[in-house]
């Protein structure tokens, strides 16, 4: 492969979703891989599925994404783009499951609200 970056795609309150999407890229020829997928053998605290895919392959992964599931996230208020994913910061998704767990119990459980990401003008927003 000629470009080895890869990016989060999105992620998934349970891995069988994660997974559906993987298997859905991998039909398409694209390479994707899970992060986090079995943290909830661990713990019942919510810990995202992350589905990361290779850059090179963002095109053709938004197509299947749209084609597979229409309308799941909200346009972006700017640009009112349906290109748009849920948005977890670089750091953020790199922490290890036994930091996001430190983090859970440190929280008391804080529900936020989730965060998206629109690819086409690179807002980031908050869902009303």
């Amino acid at each position: 492969m000629a470009n080895n970056n890869t990016i989060l795609f999105d992620s998934f309150s349970d891995p069988v979703s994660a997974h559906i999407l993987r298997s859905k890229f991998e039909d398409a020829g694209i390479h994707s891989f899970l992060k986090g997928e079995n943290s909830h053998l661990y713990s019942q605290i919510a810990v995202p599925i992350e589905v990361w895919i290779y850059e090179q392959d963002l095109d053709k992964a938004l197509q299947v994404f749209h084609k597979e599931y229409p309308g799941l996230h909200p346009p972006c208020p700017i640009c009112q783009s349906t290109e748009v994913r849920i948005h977890l910061d670089y750091a953020e998704s790199n922490k290890s499951f036994w930091k996001h767990l430190k983090d859970a119990f440190v929280s008391n459980y804080k529900s936020s609200k989730t965060q998206y990401k629109c690819y086409n003008c690179g807002n980031t927003f908050t869902e009303d």
